[in-house]
């Protein structure tokens, strides 16, 4: 990797219900991850972000839109700016029937209500990549409900 510590960026869908968004910025960055939170912000400013802060993964809090189109539309605004190298994780509230379309869009980890911070953490040490740009590797599940 080109740095010392992994680099995450946690943006979210909604500037609500933070608590879940919060504890996940503090349960990596304990872990030794570099949590950049960027907070709510919609998927051009997080893929903005992600270039000016040259992150290792990106993370996105969905809890209260369409997983699809958010993903989607982060998707394209990361090719646009040269770095749909960089893997999505996504957690918060995802139906399990989105997660094939959330694959296909590149979105390597999935990671829902209940999901345990070392879970988490040990997902995203494992994921590192030395090299990039990658392919993107098998996507991950973990405990995610249909509400």
């Amino acid at each position: 990797m080109r740095q010392e510590k992994t680099r995450f960026l946690l943006g979210s869908d909604t500037p609500g219900h933070t608590a879940g968004y919060h504890v996940v910025a503090r349960g990596l960055h304990d872990a030794g991850v570099e949590v950049i939170s960027l907070g709510h912000a919609e998927p051009a400013e997080v893929a903005d972000a992600a270039l000016q802060e040259d992150v290792d993964f990106v993370g996105y809090r969905i809890t209260d839109r369409d997983p699809i189109a958010l993903v989607s539309a982060l998707r394209s605004a990361m090719k646009e700016r040269g770095i749909s190298h960089i893997p999505i994780v996504v957690g918060g509230v995802v139906l399990k029937d989105a997660i094939p379309a959330l694959v296909e869009l590149g979105v390597v980890g999935v990671f829902g209500p209940g999901s345990r911070i070392p879970d988490i953490a040990a997902f995203v040490y494992a994921h590192q990549v030395p090299e990039r740009p990658q392919k993107l590797p098998q996507c991950y599940v973990l405990d995610t409900t249909d509400p």
